[in-house]
This record gives structure tokens, sequence and C-alpha cells, in this order.
């Protein structure tokens, strides 16, 4: 009887202390917005190591497609060169990817944890376990025009004001590395049409990005690839466009400054 009434208070003792343990393991889980702004913390850093460090080759290419998004033709292609490793002649006029996302993903969106029922793209299952999940959607009871002016450079080209534009309206999903905090991979799509001065309208896009982490270059965060699919129309429908914008990032060399 004694052994009997001595287990019992031992089970007593043990399921609220096992209760509590869980309630405080749930509660210190990172939101999804604490999540993005640590990888936001950790951006410019890098970036200044990456242009301190780091020398690469960028490629890139318009494409024309027609209605269906099939390839049409190649409009234009250029080829940059960036960093000490090449010599200055060899640089050509930058056609790169010249928006600021990280000023979009602080200003733009709302951010939570992804699940089966409000992942839009698809998540690709192997990232599901070295990567936080975090979907994202333009802001709510925000005026967009707004949020645009705040995140669009000073006298912005014709191309950047449409990419600021159509971003701020997209939704789709992060893939946040786990270990160390960067974005692996950005897939966001434009979910409703809109339209900007009454004469353009932009009926279809998505934006993917990647990124890697070099070991051989101390840690430094690399982009690898940017992919960027429109379908806009000018002035009522009337003049329509398909295009997809490709850049390519490679033969990356890592040096010491001196």
């Amino acid at each position: 009887m004694i052994l009997k009434n001595l287990l019992l208070v031992a089970i007593l003792i043990i399921i609220p202390l096992s209760l509590t343990s869980a309630s405080t393991d749930a509660t210190s889980l990172p939101q999804a917005s604490d999540i993005i702004d640590s990888v936001l913390n950790r951006v410019k850093d890098n970036n200044d190591l990456k242009k301190k460090h780091v020398s690469f080759i960028k490629i890139y290419e318009l494409h024309d497609l027609d209605r269906s998004g099939n390839f049409k033709s190649v409009a234009d292609r250029n080829i940059t060169y960036h960093g000490n490793a090449h010599p200055p002649g060899v640089h050509t006029e930058d056609k790169g990817f010249n928006t600021n996302l990280d000023t979009i993903m602080a200003k733009a969106y709302d951010y939570s944890f992804a699940t089966e029922t409000n992942i839009t793209p698809r998540v690709v299952e192997r990232d599901l376990y070295s990567c936080y999940i975090i979907k994202f959607k333009a802001k709510t009871n925000t005026d967009i025009d707004n949020i645009v002016k705040s995140i669009m450079p000073h006298n912005p080209t014709l191309d950047q004001r449409g990419i600021y534009e159509t971003a701020a309206r997209m939704e789709g999903i992060f893939y946040i590395d786990k270990n160390h905090l960067f974005v692996r991979k950005m897939d966001a799509i434009l979910l409703k049409p809109f339209r900007k001065a009454g004469i353009v309208m932009a009926m279809g896009a998505s934006i993917v990005v990647e990124q890697e982490r070099r070991t051989d270059f101390e840690g430094i965060v690399v982009l690898r690839h940017i992919e960027i699919y429109s379908q806009y129309s000018k002035f009522l429908g009337i003049t329509a466009k398909t295009e997809r914008r490709i850049w390519t990032y490679g033969d990356y060399v890592f040096f010491k400054s001196k």
C-alpha cells in the first residue's frame, strides 16, 4: 500500500511538470516574422563580405514568350563581370536584378508558417526538414500604393517600377535555412491581376530566387538564379506581352582582400 501511494504521488508530480515543460516549449517557438527579422539582420554583413571577397559572372537573358508561356526567342542577352578578380575592361552595362528584395521583405508582407492547406505554390518535400517554410502575402488593411512608395528607390527605371509594383502584391513561400538563417529560395506568384494608370495591366507574374551558402567562401551566401515571368497588356489589352527574365550567377571566385 505504501509503495502504491508513493507511485501515485510521483505520477501526480511528474504530470504537471511535463505539462509545464510542453507549454514552455510551445510558447518559446519563434514566430514566422521573428525568423524573417533574423534573416534580414544578417543580410548587410553578408553583402559587405560578398562585395569585399567575392567575384562572379552574371548572365542576363530576356525571353519573348507566346501567350501560353512557350518560348519564342531570346530578345536580349548580357554578361557582366563583378569583383576584383576581373579586369576593369571586361565590365559591361549591368542589366541585373537591381531590386532591393530585403526592403520588400521588411515592409510589404505578412508572414505565417506554411501548412498543408495554405501552401501556394507547393513546397518541395526535401526542403521540409532543413528549412523553415514561411508563407508570405501582401499586407492586409494597408494601402498598397503607400507600401510601393515606401519600398521603391528614387527615380526607378520602368522595369524596376514594374517589379516593385508586382512584388508588393504577390504571395508565396520563403525557404529559410534553419541552421544559418538565410533565404535559400523564394517562390512567389501574382494571384490577382491589377491595373496601373489605367493603361497597364499585369495579368500574371511569378518570381523565383535561389541562393546558397558557400562553405568554401567562409559561409558567405551567394545568388544562384533569379527568374521572373510576367504577362501584361498596355492600352486596354490592345498590346499584350509575355516574357521571362533570367539572371544566372556563376564562376564564383573567393579571394582575401589585402
